[in-house]
């Protein structure tokens, strides 16, 4: 988990660091990515009102170059769904 009040730059360095302790193998990572826009604003509940702040942060680690750096040296494949289905 991210925690509650860490910063984007601490958030990427997590997440990097996470990356970067994988060994050869398939991994699955969910999470939210959103951008912090109005509609987004809008969802939330109560005890949850940072919904569409969280989800920008996610879109933002996900494509800092830090971490597609460390995607990149770790040579690291991005796959979808699809291709998960084509193992057996």
């Amino acid at each position: 988990g991210w925690g509650k009040d860490t910063t984007l730059e601490e958030r990427i360095k997590a997440f990097s660091n996470n990356l970067e302790k994988l060994t050869p193998g398939i991994y699955r990572f969910v999470d939210h990515p959103g951008m912090n826009t109005p509609e987004m604003q809008d969802i939330n509940h109560p005890g949850y009102a940072k919904v569409a702040e969280d989800r920008d942060m996610v879109t933002k680690v996900l494509t800092s170059d830090k971490v597609k750096e460390t995607i990149r040296k770790k040579k690291i494949k991005l796959i979808s769904y699809k291709y998960l289905a084509c193992i057996k």
